[in-house]
Parts: C-alpha cells; sequence; structure tokens
C-alpha cells in the first residue's frame, strides 16, 4: 500500500520522467532515505 502510494506520488509530479525510468532507481531518487 506504502509502495502504491509512492508511486502514485512520482507519476502525479513526475509522469514522463517515471515513464523513461525503473521504478527503483525513481524512489531511490525520490526518497533515498526509504532505500537501505
Amino acid at each position: 500500500d506504502v509502495f502504491n502510494i509512492i508511486h502514485k506520488y512520482n507519476n502525479d509530479f513526475y509522469p514522463t520522467w517515471k515513464a523513461t525510468t525503473p521504478r527503483w532507481v525513481a524512489i531511490n531518487i525520490r526518497h533515498p532515505d526509504d532505500m537501505e
């Protein structure tokens, strides 16, 4: 559920960027503290 919220958040603000960026990379860039 949390992942879906983050994924939706990124899509809402960066739809084009997300379309060409791997999902884990996008999360790492947007939420570096979440990647441990």
